[in-house]
């Protein structure tokens, strides 16, 4: 009774104006602690992208803060104030670390971590209870910038989650591959961040012949859709380098499909509900080899042209943020710019920047913008995407010491663009991925068991 008369007191039904979300019970039931808290409308173009590798970048304004404010009883009001003093005002983000002393009529009233113990089943981790989901509150709290609070979580309930995206209102898109015995299904499931993955409505599936634990089918790590969130698009490539883009419109119910071919995909830059970009090597029937493909739809037909080379032989991520554009690619050797025909000594993986009006006013009229030779390299992991503060969320576990999920500001530079400085969002490999919550300045984190919503701290314990 003492947790639950709390949590209405400090949490109660918040209602909320700009297609903001309700607040839910810390230690409820519902599988998370609170549904996160509508901010300054966010732009967003692509999955996060990719700038997400698989990816999704300008972001920023303050994050959200829920206020929570209780009625504290006055000393001379109640008969026995060891059994009848409420609890006191209390910040949502408080002090982790034991909570503070608050005054009330020259009164000072201990107060503790979450109000006191969270159920059973719930950890407290920077002031709200989170259901476990079997990892360590400590850990969670351990890997998160201390720029960065926990708000809310909910437990994974599916295997084969492969990307996820987050559309205004809390929607969330979750892609998941499963396989029997012989072929690979892909399902674009919807959930609500208010309720968590416990309630999914199914919106479309693909069944594609061959098993990826063969290494027949390899899914592409993304969900991408415009930014109304009408239409959505995940795909797959196969052993030989086929493959093909599944575009769902999501306007009406069943969503119905449709497919077209896209050798090698990587990642999609959704950039309105009849215009993408694909980082592969062909669309539609356009093959022309490794780059970036304009695709368009008009009256219901499909036509691609090729808008970007020089990214190498093998895919990478791709994302699109007003006019800033980045796109990856790998090559072993990369062409000499200077000599053409002749290689350079350089290889490995490599993210370009470049401005998106300009590859489009060349399309198909001039020859596709060369990234390599002619845009500007940035010093940032090729696994990218979309990510908080205007910055580009990238990580690299392989890199020496490993890069973990870290923010890397894109600015115009003397020679174009160029990194202008770093902002970490995790400290180890705790958090798997990110991606933006659209229309916030929250971030939505995933661990190996949980969903983590995460906000920024605006004003962090000295």
């Amino acid at each position: 009774m003492r947790n639950m008369r709390k949590a209405a007191a400090r949490w109660g039904l918040v209602v909320l104006t700009g297609g903001a979300l309700a607040l839910g019970a810390c230690g409820g039931d519902g599988g998370g602690s609170q549904q996160p808290v509508s901010d300054a409308d966010v732009g967003e173009t692509t999955d996060d992208v990719g700038k997400d590798a698989g990816a999704d970048l300008v972001e920023g304004d303050e994050g959200p803060q829920p206020d929570v404010d209780e009625e504290v009883g006055e000393p001379d009001a109640v008969e026995d104030a060891s059994e009848e003093i409420m609890e006191p005002d209390v910040d949502a983000g408080g002090d982790e670390g034991g909570g503070e002393d608050v005054e009330d009529d020259g009164v000072d009233v201990p107060t503790e971590p979450c109000g006191g113990p969270c159920d059973e089943g719930f950890a407290c981790v920077d002031d709200v209870c989170i259901p476990e989901c079997g990892d360590d509150a400590e850990a969670l709290r351990a890997a998160l910038s201390p720029e960065w609070r926990i708000l809310d979580a909910h437990c994974q309930t599916t295997l084969g989650s492969l990307a996820y995206r987050v559309l205004p209102f809390g929607r969330v898109l979750e892609l998941v591959a499963t396989e029997d015995e012989s072929s690979t299904r892909l399902t674009l499931n919807e959930w609500n961040l208010g309720t968590g993955p416990n309630e999914v409505t199914v919106l479309a599936e693909h069944v594609v012949p061959g098993k990826m634990s063969a290494w027949e089918v390899f899914p592409g790590y993304y969900v991408a859709t415009d930014p109304d969130g009408t239409v959505a698009f995940f795909g797959y490539t196969l052993a030989d380098f086929s493959g093909a883009i599944v575009r769902v419109d999501l306007s009406t119910s069943p969503a119905p499909t449709s497919t077209f071919s896209a050798p090698g995909n990587y990642d999609v830059a959704v950039l309105d509900a009849s215009t993408i970009l694909v980082n592969g090597i062909g669309a539609v029937d356009n093959d022309a080899g490794q780059g970036v493909y304009r695709v368009q739809w008009t009256d219901g037909v499909a036509s691609a042209t090729q808008v970007v080379t020089g990214l190498g032989f093998a895919s990478g991520g791709l994302a699109v943020d007003g006019d800033l554009m980045i796109a990856g690619g790998f090559a072993d050797p990369w062409p000499d710019c200077d000599n053409p025909g002749q290689d350079s000594d350089i290889a490995g993986g490599k993210v370009f920047a470049m401005s998106l009006s300009t590859v489009l006013e060349g399309a198909g009229v001039e020859a596709p913008m060369d990234a390599w030779c002619a845009t500007s390299e940035l010093a940032v992991p090729g696994d990218f995407r979309l990510g908080f503060n205007g910055q580009l969320l990238a990580k690299d576990l392989w890199a020496d010491p490993p890069v973990y999920l870290t923010g890397f500001a894109v600015g115009v530079t003397d020679d174009g663009y160029g990194i202008t400085g770093t902002e970490p969002l995790s400290l180890d490999a705790t958090y798997k991925d990110a991606r933006r919550v659209s229309g916030t300045t929250q971030m939505l984190l995933t661990t190996e068991n949980a969903f983590i919503v995460v906000a920024p701290v605006l004003d962090p314990a000295p």
